[in-house]
């Protein structure tokens, strides 16, 4: 998957959250984290979505937040 076709769904499945009480917390995480990571990188959603492991970057980060 690129990074820039994840979505709070794809998190709520790696945190294993199956409810959608929180959908609005989850998608300002997922924006959050793909803030910090092009911020922190330099890089474009499409630069990154050449690169395998910013995805699964995305998902630790977010995890964390």
């Amino acid at each position: 998957m690129k990074f820039s076709e994840v979505t709070i769904n794809d998190l709520k499945d790696y945190a294993r959250i199956d409810h959608n009480e929180e959908d609005v917390l989850f998608t300002s995480i997922l924006e959050g984290a793909k803030s910090h990571i092009r911020a922190y990188t330099g890089l474009t959603d499409e630069k990154l979505d050449t690169l395998p492991d910013t995805t699964i970057a995305l998902y630790v980060i977010a995890n964390e937040m």
